[in-house]
């Protein structure tokens, strides 16, 4: 620290406490021993220019389970920040990091670097808050910087037994992140952390996907890399994750949106990819209605399925009645403008206003932004109609007005006049 020093130094988990090794003042010639209590690294009073060293041992908190704060992959660990970096307790949380790392080895971080190239070893932390979680890479993999409109995407690549196919996998990510442009013609935000991490055979190409804000965006991906290139690009999950990226950091609460937008957009952006046709990508929206349907419990709220989610596992209620509303809400958007509004263009001015953020939104208010930049009342009709009710969003009208006829859980029929093909065709298309 230059000038003067912080009282004490704290970490965001409280668990990072087991894991110190201990901690030292170093000032001048003198090395004075620093007492840990209360989850703090007390400095002590009038003390300048001096540094801080602690050591910290992750061995006991690497973990199988990729839901966990530090994993090992290969000859690389995953870790959360919140076990190794103690920030002072007063003041902001933006720091410079530096890392000092012996050849051959590499690191990934959400944190804008402090210098260009697949390589940086310097970065600053952001001022998001401390205990948003983020995930750092070390060891020995690749980096590659993929670069999208608008956007570069830092592909970290982790080894794994069999190693993944090199190619494949970026052209999947690229072809994901092009896929998120289709939007509104550009990615929603500059830089985003990708940690491509193989972890064997798995029932699913992706077994497991997560997005993570702390210190910047970034989308986690857990791979089966024995899969072929073709598996991957019919797999929704990481275009599903990506999609998150589309609007700020929401709180669980408000899971029926967030998941919800993801759910819609899975679908419509790998159609307008030609990865879907438009009959499947209907079909595919549909039969995850029913299944939302059929997930709807009487008397509980769509806002009190989502605060249950994980508990009850009521995840298809929550993740496919935000996608209906999300698509009444572009439906009716477009109805009322003429097919000059629609979410795609609601989604954009929300990026221009209002991406990176660095804080929490809440459903409501985020609907009322919508509102506010399309120059409408229809997001906060819907939050209205549905949040606080116990029924699934009604599609009778959506589906009537884009001639979709329902012959199964899983099959469509496309049918309607002129206006009906074309608000199909103007959602499933690239938007201008």
């Amino acid at each position: 620290f230059e000038g003067r020093m912080p009282s004490a130094l704290v970490a965001a988990d409280r668990r990072a406490e087991d894991h110190l090794g201990g901690a030292i003042l170093r000032s001048g010639e003198s090395r004075q021993p620093l007492r840990v209590a209360a989850h703090r690294i007390a400095l002590g009073a009038a003390v300048r220019d001096a540094c801080v060293a602690y050591t910290v041992e992750l061995r006991w908190a690497v973990e199988k389970s990729w839901r966990d704060l530090a994993l090992r992959v290969g000859d690389a660990v995953l870790v959360s920040p919140q076990l190794w970096l103690w920030y002072p307790e007063a003041g902001g949380s933006d720091v410079e990091v530096r890392f000092d790392l012996p050849p051959g080895v590499s690191v990934s971080t959400p944190w804008a670097p402090l210098s260009e190239g697949t390589e940086p070893r310097a970065f600053r932390t952001g001022a998001r808050p401390r205990d948003w979680d983020a995930k750092i890479a070390i060891g020995r993999f690749e980096n590659v910087a993929l670069d999208v409109p608008g956007a570069t995407l830092g592909v970290a690549l982790l080894e794994g037994l069999p190693p993944a196919d090199r190619g494949a996998v970026l052209e999947w990510v690229h072809a994901n992140a092009l896929a998120i442009t289709t939007a509104y013609g550009q990615f929603p935000v500059k830089r985003v952390q990708v940690l491509a991490v193989p972890v064997g055979r798995a029932r699913e190409p992706v077994p497991w996907g997560q997005v993570m804000r702390g210190g910047g965006d970034a989308v986690h991906v857990y791979i089966d890399q024995t899969r072929s290139l073709q598996t991957f690009m019919n797999d929704w999950v990481l275009v599903h994750e990506l999609s998150h990226l589309l609007h700020p950091y929401v709180e669980s609460s408000g899971r029926w949106l967030y998941e919800g937008l993801a759910s819609y957009y899975q679908n419509l952006l790998r159609a307008r990819t030609g990865r879907l046709s438009e009959q499947a990508a209907w079909e595919k929206l549909h039969a995850g209605f029913r299944r939302g349907i059929r997930g709807t419990k009487p008397q509980q709220s769509l806002l009190e399925a989502s605060e249950a989610m994980l508990r009850e596992r009521g995840f298809m209620r929550v993740y496919w009645s935000g996608a209906a509303i999300a698509l009444l809400a572009d439906v009716e958007l477009r109805r009322r403008s003429g097919g000059e509004q629609s979410l795609d263009r609601a989604l954009a001015a929300l990026s221009g206003c209002c991406l990176p953020s660095a804080r929490q939104w809440s459903d409501r208010e985020l609907m009322r932004r919508l509102d506010a930049l399309s120059g409408s009342d229809v997001f906060m009709n819907l939050y209205r109609r549905y949040v606080h009710a116990d029924d699934f969003p009604d599609l009778t009208e959506a589906y009537r007005r884009l001639g979709l006829r329902a012959t199964g859980d899983r099959t469509l029929q496309l049918e309607g006049d002129t206006a009906a093909q074309a608000l199909r065709r103007g959602i499933m298309a690239v938007s201008q």
